[in-house]
């Protein structure tokens, strides 16, 4: 099942290419390096049988220089130059043998006329080279589509755009699939991001982040719910992520929290629609069905998003959410929270919990953590959640969503008088 979140947010020249000769033929065929390179033996590369290829001992010295390279190595064009000159000599007879005793030669580059031999004067018939022939058996395959008709070659087109756009359309956001510091914003999504928070203290509930969120590498982004039926993917675009960040309500800090906000805010709005169906066993997932969805909810249900399975919860109200008489409240502060605090302390690497902490409907709650120092657990009106860092055996090490980069340590006695409930799952 995929969900989208975009609801709620030049021909060569041919003159260039075969010159006035078959010289600029060759190199615009191969171009200056790889000419370059042949003249240490690359293009004849399996020799060619240098014995055939030579034709009389004028042009054999020019050719086994060029095959060798034992021209001036500081001046390549001399080199390119002799290989040149001797494809030039040969180039009657070559392009006769290739095409069949045609000569082949450009429509568009007539060809040099030659002034009549009759009409020369008798000095200059003596200067008049007599032209090579080649042996029967010379073997010119390696020259041979050099000399054939073909057409120019059309290059790729360039790419223009500068190198910081091609950047952008990869992403604008740094998105890794791993859950760092962040700060709640003004939508009461604790419970998420205490979610988050709490996963990511241990090695298989990083990994069970990184496999649920996804860069794909062309502006979009991919959040997977393994505890949705069919694994629900919702996509989120850059510009949703953009506009999101400029909002001011959502985390700030870390944009793969902000992409799991806006990933299980989706999630939830289609849930709220009816488009997506939760499995029986799915925990109640509650959202402010008037405003925002992320408002309101526990840790579990953001853990069972991206795991699929069901974190213990227990607390001190009732199914009516009235406090637990006096025999179940202290059963749940002598066995049930203090099983939860054992749990962490024996099995930390593999231990996912967090605490609620019951708000004062006048006043702040604040307390003095282990140093002295005042602490504020939540706000006048509304219950607050923390992600479990650690427990020894006085103490327990939370980490606040309004600012996970800090970290408080408070007496176990100390959250006994505030505590609302715990969550907690091995992973």
């Amino acid at each position: 099942m995929h969900i989208n979140n975009e609801a709620i947010f030049g021909t060569k020249n041919t003159d260039s290419l075969y010159g006035t000769n078959n010289s600029k033929f060759l190199q615009n065929t191969f171009g200056d390096a790889n000419i370059y390179g042949g003249l240490d033996g690359s293009i004849f590369d399996d020799e060619i049988n240098k014995n055939k290829f030579q034709t009389d001992t004028s042009s054999q010295a020019i050719f086994n220089a060029a095959c060798s390279g034992s021209a001036v190595d500081n001046e390549p064009d001399t080199k390119f130059k002799a290989l040149l000159d001797f494809v030039d000599k040969n180039s009657d007879v070559i392009n006769k043998k290739i095409n069949g005793g045609e000569s082949f030669i450009p429509e568009e580059i007539p060809a040099d006329e030659e002034e009549p031999e009759e009409n020369l004067k008798e000095e200059q018939k003596e200067t008049i080279p007599e032209k090579p022939s080649l042996p029967d058996d010379f073997d010119i395959s390696r020259f041979s589509e050099l000399f054939k008709k073909t057409e120019p070659e059309i290059p790729e087109p360039e790419n223009t755009e500068p190198e910081n756009q091609i950047e952008e359309d990869a992403g604008k956001f740094d998105i890794n699939s791993e859950i760092e510091e962040s700060c709640q914003g003004l939508i009461g999504d604790c419970w998420l991001l205490a979610g988050l928070n709490s996963l990511s203290t241990t090695e298989n509930g990083k990994q069970i982040i990184k496999d649920s969120i996804t860069n794909n590498g062309d502006g979009t982004y991919t959040v997977r719910f393994k505890g949705i039926s069919e694994i629900c993917e919702c996509e989120v675009l850059d510009t949703a992520l953009e506009s999101a960040d400029a909002l001011g309500i959502y985390s700030k800090g870390d944009k793969d929290v902000l992409l799991v906000e806006l990933g299980v805010e989706t999630l939830l709005d289609a849930i709220k629609k009816g488009e997506v169906t939760l499995p029986d066993d799915a925990p109640e997932l509650l959202y402010n069905k008037e405003g925002n969805p992320l408002d309101g909810g526990y840790p579990a249900n953001m853990v069972y998003l991206l795991t699929g399975k069901n974190m213990e919860y227990k607390n001190i109200l009732d199914k009516d959410s009235k406090l637990l008489k006096e025999e179940e409240l202290e059963n749940f502060y002598n066995n049930d929270l203090e099983s939860f605090y054992t749990r962490f302390e024996q099995n930390p690497d593999n231990s996912c919990g967090c605490l609620h902490i019951l708000g004062n409907k006048n006043n702040d709650v604040v307390v003095k953590d282990i140093y002295g120092n005042d602490t504020k657990l939540t706000k006048a009106g509304n219950n607050h959640s923390f992600s479990v860092k650690s427990v020894d055996e006085n103490t327990v090490t939370l980490v606040n969503p309004w600012d996970s980069s800090e970290e408080v340590t408070i007496e176990k006695s100390v959250i006994k008088e505030h505590v609302l409930g715990y969550e907690y799952l091995e992973v």
